[in-house]
């Protein structure tokens, strides 16, 4: 739908610049470069996002579920930032949330052979794989990819959302988990906040 909507514009902008023209331009030649730059930008736009990335930044939130099966052994990746959505600070281990906040994980993961993204991205809350979250897996990490000499791991970012509202009021532990072929792994950091 994007693409479509993209595509509309950049026809709408195209007859606006061809009204504008001076008289004695020739139209043709003009309307001929310009659907020319319009097509190597279209498909310059479709490269650029699907590079790299085994995932091509896929929602989250299809794959996430209580029906995944678990793999004990540990994701590779970190959890590196939860907050609420548009704080300007990190939220504190056992931090007080309310019902309204939208609760946003960040960081990166690598799928099971760990030199590449897995399917997706889940958030975990008292353990079990939450499929009420929210969110995109597939983000540019370029840091990661270059510390860790892994071109494929540039698009192993994630920022998934959870909103506070959908929880009971209780303390609950949080975490995030990595999906490839129907299983999780997850990373052994987690994270608590009551929900009030």
């Amino acid at each position: 739908m994007r693409d479509a909507v993209d595509a509309l514009f950049a026809i709408a902008a195209l007859a606006v610049a061809i009204g504008l023209l001076p008289p004695g331009v020739p139209v043709r030649r003009f309307a001929v470069a310009a659907v020319i730059i319009i097509v190597a930008f279209a498909g310059w736009r479709a490269w650029s996002r699907t590079a790299g990335s085994s995932t091509h930044e896929q929602a989250t939130a299809p794959a996430c579920g209580a029906s995944l099966a678990r793999d004990p052994a540990p994701a590779v990746g970190a959890l590196d930032d939860v907050r609420t959505a548009g704080a300007p600070a990190p939220l504190a281990n056992g931090a007080a949330l309310s019902s309204a906040d939208d609760v946003v994980f960040s960081g990166w993961l690598a799928g099971f052979a760990g030199n590449a993204p897995g399917d997706s991205a889940c958030v975990t809350v008292d353990g079990v794989v939450d499929a009420r979250s929210t969110g995109r897996y597939g983000l540019p990490r370029p840091d990661v990819a270059r510390a860790l000499a892994s071109p494929a791991l540039l698009s192993s970012g994630f920022a998934i959302h959870l909103a506070a509202a959908s929880l009971r009021r209780s303390v609950h532990r949080f975490g995030v988990v990595v999906v490839s072929g129907g299983k999780y792994r997850a990373l052994p950091k987690t994270i608590a906040f009551e929900v009030r």
